[in-house]
C-alpha cells in the first residue's frame, strides 16, 4: 500500500469509529515492520488468524471506496446501483439521465460486459414506462444487446486464442521441428480469418497480441515490432481505458521497450520514454509503478548508450521518487546501483560513491546480495580513479569481509577478483600499461565464459579500455574509439 492509501485506510477506521479495534492496532504494527514476522504479532494477539482475515476484509472494504473515485469501471457500477434504487421508489425520469451516463461512459471504455448490464436496464425502463414509441425502441435496444453480445463474444475468442498461444510460447523452445511447424500454421490460418474483422475494441487488442505471439514463434522480429506499435497505437486511441488500465498498459510499453533494446531500436525507445514521461496517471499505485518502470528504462538506456549529459537531474528524480512512493527493498536497490553506475560511465566518481553507500545502506537483510558484490567493485574503481590509498584499501577490506559472510554461488570469484585489483593498484611504475593490459584480458575471459554480477565484468572492460586508451568512459561505452 501507498502512504497515501495507508493514511486513508487508517483515518477511514477511526470515522468509523474503530480508533482502538484490533485490526487497525495490528494494521499499524505491520505497517513498522521492514519484514513481515508473524512471532512478532503473536504475543499481542491471541486470535492472530482472525484477525487477520478482518483486516484483509477491512482494507479492500476501504481501498473499494478509495478507488471508486478514479475507476470509471467502479463509477459505471454505482450508476447502475443508483439506477435499482431509484427504478424501485418510481422515479423514471431521473432513472433514465442515470442509466445515459452509465451507457455513455461504459461506451467510451469499449466494455461490452457492462454495455449488456446497462442495455438489461434500458430494456426493464423501456417495459417500465410504455411511452408511445416503446415498441420501436424496445426493438432498438434488442439489436443492440444482440450486437454487444456478439462484440463480447468476438472479445473472448481472441482472447483464448492468445491465452493458448501465450502457453504454446512458452513450450515452443521445448518442440521439435515438425512439431513447431505445425504450430505456427495453425496459428497463422486462424489469425488470418480475424484479420480486419474485429468489431469489438477488446477484440482489437487482443487479436494485436495474438499476432505478435505468432511472429515470435516465427521469430520474426521486424514483425513483432510492428505489432509492438499497434497495440501501443491502441492504448492512445482508448485514453479512457488506458486511464482506467493503466497497469497494463505499462505492461505493454514496457515488453515493447525491452524488445527496443533487444534490436537496438534506440530511436523507438527514446521516443516511448518522452511518452511514458509526459503520462498523467489518475490515482498514486500507477504513478508509483510509471515512475519505477521508467526510471529503470532510463538508467539502463543511459548505461547501454552512455547518455550521461542529464545524470545529475535522473539522479535528482529518483530520489523524489524513492522519499514519494513505497519501494520493495530490490527495486530501491537496483534504482541506486544503476545510478552508481551512471555516475561512474559520467567520472562523477565521489557522487558514484555516495550511491554506492546508499545501496549498501538500504537493507541488512540477505536482498539482492548479487548488487551489493558489484557495487563494492565500483567503490573500488572510484577511489583509484581519486588515487585515494586509503579508501581503496578499507572498500578492499569491506568487499573482503562482506563476500566471506554471505552465502553466494561462486564468491571465490569475486574474492579472487579483490586480489586483481590489489595487484592493478600496486603495479611498479612502468609496469602500468601492461598491468591494464592484464586485467582487461581477464575481464574479456570472464566475459565469455562467466560474466559477473550486475553486468561487471562489461563495466570493468569498458574502465580498462578507457585508461589503456587515456579517454573518458563514456567514449568507450558509446563506441567512438
Amino acid at each position: 500500500m501507498s502512504k497515501t492509501e495507508k493514511r486513508y485506510f487508517t483515518l477511514d477506521a477511526q470515522k468509523a469509529g474503530k480508533k482502538d479495534a484490533k485490526y487497525l492496532e495490528l494494521f499499524n504494527l505491520i505497517a513498522q515492520m521492514e519484514a513481515y514476522d508473524e512471532e512478532v504479532l503473536k504475543p499481542t494477539f491471541k486470535h492472530l488468524s482472525v484477525d487477520k482475515a478482518y483486516l484483509y476484509d477491512a482494507i479492500l472494504r476501504s481501498m473499494r471506496d478509495y478507488n471508486s473515485k478514479k475507476s470509471r469501471s467502479a463509477q459505471i457500477k454505482e450508476k447502475l446501483m443508483d439506477v435499482k434504487y431509484l427504478y424501485e421508489r418510481e422515479l423514471l425520469d431521473l432513472c433514465e439521465r442515470r442509466l445515459q451516463e452509465a451507457k455513455e461512459m461504459a461506451e467510451n471504455m469499449g466494455d461490452t460486459v457492462l454495455l449488456l448490464a446497462v442495455n438489461k436496464e434500458e430494456r426493464r425502463l423501456t417495459r417500465q414506462y410504455r411511452k408511445q414509441d416503446f415498441a420501436t425502441t424496445l426493438k432498438q435496444l434488442k439489436e443492440e444487446g444482440v450486437a454487444h453480445s456478439q462484440a463480447m463474444q468476438e472479445e473472448f475468442h481472441f482472447l483464448g486464442i492468445y491465452e493458448d498461444m501465450s502457453k504454446d510460447v512458452v513450450r515452443i523452445a521445448e518442440l521439435d521441428a515438425p512439431k513447431k511447424a505445425v504450430l505456427k500454421e495453425k496459428y497463422q490460418t486462424l489469425l488470418a480469418q480475424g484479420e480486419g474483422n474485429c468489431t469489438s475494441m477488446q477484440a482489437n487488442y487482443h487479436y494485436y497480441k495474438s499476432r505478435l505471439l505468432v511472429f515470435q514463434l516465427l521469430g520474426d522480429y521486424e514483425k513483432v515490432h510492428e505489432e509492438n506499435l499497434k497495440i501501443l497505437a491502441w492504448w492512445n486511441q482508448h485514453e479512457a481505458y488506458k486511464d482506467e488500465e493503466f497497469f497494463s498498459y505499462v505492461i505493454d510499453a514496457s515488453n515493447f521497450l525491452s524488445a527496443c533494446f533487444r534490436q537496438e531500436k534506440y530511436q523507438d525507445v527514446e521516443q516511448l520514454l518522452a511518452q511514458l514521461q509526459s503520462e498523467q496517471p489518475s490515482n498514486n499505485h500507477h504513478r508509483r509503478v510509471l515512475f519505477m518502470r521508467v526510471s529503470v528504462f532510463e538508467q539502463v538506456y543511459g548505461i547501454n548508450k552512455g547518455k550521461i549529459d542529464q545524470v545529475h537531474q535522473l539522479a535528482e528524480t529518483i530520489e523524489n521518487g524513492l522519499k514519494q512512493f513505497s519501494i520493495n527493498i530490490s527495486n530501491q536497490k537496483t534504482l541506486t546501483t544503476n545510478m552508481a553506475i551512471l555516475f561512474l560511465i559520467a567520472e562523477k566518481f565521489e557522487d558514484c560513491l555516495v550511491w554506492c553507500d546508499k545501496v549498501l545502506k538500504i537493507s541488512k537483510e540477505a536482498i539482492r546480495e548479487d548488487l551489493n558484490i558489484g557495487v563494492y567493485f565500483i567503490k573500488l574503481i572510484c577511489f583509484i580513479m581519486l588515487e585515494d590509498i586509503d579508501g581503496f584499501e578499507k572498500a578492499s577490506r569491506a568487499a573482503r569481509r562482506y563476500l566471506n559472510k554471505i552465502e553466494y554461488d561462486d564468491k571465490e570469484t569475486y574474492l579472487k577478483l579483490i586480489y586483481t585489483f590489489n595487484q592493478l593498484e600496486s603495479a611498479p611504475l612502468g609496469e602500468e600499461q601492461n598491468a591494464k593490459q592484464i586485467f582487461l584480458q581477464e575481464m574479456e575471459q570472464l566475459q565469455k565464459t562467466k560474466p559477473l554480477v550486475i553486468g561487471l565484468s562489461q563495466i570493468l572492460m569498458w574502465w580498462a579500455k578507457s585508461r589503456i586508451k587515456k579517454v573518458p568512459i563514456v567514449q568507450i561505452v558509446q563506441g567512438k574509439l
